[in-house]
């Protein structure tokens, strides 16, 4: 990275800030895709990583039953670390156009489901 990207840095952390206010939707839904037109997806996704747990947490802090959204979704954090680990093993082996075409197809795929209602909250949440 260079500093000539630092600018585009802030600007798909401002856009994916404000649209997360203003829709809902995930920081890093946002801003990851955004930083992929200008950055490796290698170097964006670490960039991304900090500011999305943290407002993970801020929101958790705010639940009023944080018991039960523990136990909601306890899966989700039992493979968290794992995960972690086999993406970054997949990210260092593979080239830069498979990881970005990989992002743009599943983040497609995901508005795609999300649109034809194939994805409810409700479902997953019971």
């Amino acid at each position: 990275m260079s500093a000539d990207d630092i600018p585009y840095v802030f600007l798909a952390f401002l856009v994916a800030a404000f649209l997360k206010v203003i829709t809902g939707l995930g920081f890093a839904t946002i801003c990851l895709p955004i930083l992929s037109l200008f950055l490796d997806p290698r170097i964006g996704i670490p960039f991304v990583i900090f500011p999305s747990l943290m407002s993970n947490v801020l929101v958790m802090g705010r639940v009023r039953d944080l018991d039960q959204a523990l136990s909601r979704f306890w899966p989700l954090y039992l493979f968290t670390i794992p995960g972690l680990f086999v993406g970054v093993e997949l990210l260092r082996q593979v080239d830069n156009i498979v990881s970005r075409t990989s992002l743009h197809l599943i983040l497609v795929l995901f508005s795609y489901t999300d649109r034809m209602g194939l994805y409810s909250n409700s479902q997953v949440c019971r």
